[in-house]
């Protein structure tokens, strides 16, 4: 058994979807993403509320211009 392990456990795909949202907006420097199959226009946070602010690819865009 290990302690002090940042990690979670996830039943569904809202919950996890909704949390790699927040620690994409928590990035500092860099985000890495590895995927079979992405869709950039996925709501990571749903129900769709606030037009389009929870879209992966509007996530990534915010990120990058905050970085310029």
């Amino acid at each position: 058994e290990r302690t002090n392990v940042e990690a979670a456990w996830f039943v569904d795909g809202s919950s996890y979807m909704a949390a790699v949202a927040d620690a994409l907006e928590a990035a500092k420097e860099e985000i890495f993403i590895a995927d079979w199959w992405l869709s950039p226009e996925i709501h990571m946070k749903r129900p769709a509320m606030d037009d389009n602010y929870w879209r992966l690819d509007k996530i990534l865009q915010r990120k990058a211009v905050s970085h310029l």
